[in-house]
């Protein structure tokens, strides 16, 4: 679970810089929060299926 905390809001971090930077992207904040979302259901769905 920790490891999950951690690489969502890495990944969450990462995804939204890289649309601001490239992207001159105003809504990095929703990036971010879509990052964390699509981290999680594909934790808990490799979670549930394994």
């Amino acid at each position: 679970m920790v490891c999950y905390a951690l690489t969502s809001f890495i990944s969450g971090y990462l995804s939204g810089g890289l649309y601001a930077r490239n992207w001159y992207g105003k809504n990095w904040m929703k990036t971010n929060d879509l990052e964390s979302i699509i981290v999680c259901i594909y934790v808990l769905w490799n979670r549930l299926h394994a």
